[in-house]
């Protein structure tokens, strides 16, 4: 009976081993992408309410009526989705100029100079 399994074992293999290993790539590298920003953000804002204590509470309850709390997870989220998006995209080597400055033209007895 195994010898009836193995070729199809292996035609499977051939098949979708690569496709598997490039499942468990990704999942690995979402746990450790997911785990590393999650301490991330958690250090940072930790910094952020540790200095936050040395504070007049009349400043504190001013911050908090402008929603300054608030602010600051809005920036660190985009600061998260920015990381995500240059992963995605490649780092961001896909940028380019998209305006040069035009050539500086003297115009001279009708006659353009570069």
């Amino acid at each position: 009976m195994p010898l009836l399994l193995a070729p199809f074992i292996n035609v499977f293999w051939m098949l979708f081993g690569a496709g598997i290993w490039y499942v468990i790539k990704l999942i690995g590298f979402g746990l450790v992408t997911y785990t590393g920003m999650n301490y991330a953000t958690d250090t940072v804002l930790a910094y952020i309410k540790s200095n936050m204590t040395g504070i007049a509470p009349d400043i504190l309850s001013i911050l908090g009526l402008l929603g300054f709390d608030v602010a600051v997870n809005i920036i660190i989220t985009v600061l998260s989705v920015r990381l995500l998006h240059m992963g995605i995209s490649g780092g961001g080597s896909k940028t380019k100029v998209a305006w040069k400055k035009p050539a500086d033209l003297n115009v001279t007895n009708g006659i353009f100079k570069a």
